[in-house]
């Protein structure tokens, strides 16, 4: 049996990457293939509910180094028990962020811990490579904009107003990081405009999705 197709989803908080995710999945399974959706964290461990956790801007117990080597652990669980054997199974694996976002985040603080964007990519060559990586590329202010109204939408729902990287200096970082990871990537890398309305920017994602298996 031929292996899945691996499908990744990347890009900042309040790029609409999560949206994207969900109606390419819903286009997968209207073409009658078997698929399934995930994210990372993958919050069926104990290490990825503590993850969740972490990132709600509480207290920081935890430095954002360390969390992405949470990140990792949570990743090769995630690929060993889920990711790994629906490939194997034939199914179009499509994931909601994947190692590219601990490459991104964890060199954040590259200048204060030592750790650099080439460990990060160095220690993750052991997982599974993406067929196709989709990176929802945003302007960092725009990003910030939507993240202040789903923030405003939450409050008034009572929910999580801001998760611990939902700053747009941080925001603006993290982008400059994601070009740089680009650059780096060696893989098939699209960049989709995200600027654009929702409609618009699925109609592309299909369209590319579309000529790549030509």
């Amino acid at each position: 049996m031929e292996n899945g197709k691996f499908i990744v989803f990347e890009g900042i908080e309040g790029s609409g990457k999560t949206v994207q995710t969900k109606e390419f999945y819903n286009f997968i399974l209207a073409r009658g293939k078997e698929a399934i959706m995930t994210e990372q964290p993958w919050e069926e461990d104990a290490i990825g509910r503590l993850i969740r956790e972490e990132l709600k801007d509480k207290t920081d117990a935890i430095s954002t180094v360390t969390l992405q080597f949470l990140f990792i652990a949570n990743r090769s669980n995630h690929v060993e028990k889920l990711i790994g054997p629906s490939l194997k199974a034939g199914k179009t694996v499509i994931a909601d962020r994947y190692w590219m976002s601990t490459a991104a985040y964890g060199s954040t603080l590259s200048e204060e811990t030592g750790i650099d964007m080439d460990y990060f990519i160095a220690i993750h060559k052991v997982f599974p490579k993406p067929d196709i990586l989709f990176f929802i590329d945003v302007d960092p202010n725009t990003a910030y904009e939507r993240i202040t109204e789903r923030g405003v939408q939450r409050s008034i729902n009572g929910g999580v107003k801001r998760e611990r990287f939902d700053k747009l200096d941080t925001l603006k970082l993290l982008h400059h990081n994601y070009k740089k990871l680009e650059k780096k990537y060696d893989g098939l890398w699209i960049n989709i405009n995200g600027n654009r309305d929702k409609e618009t920017i699925n109609k592309e994602i299909i369209k590319r999705y579309d000529e790549l298996l030509k």
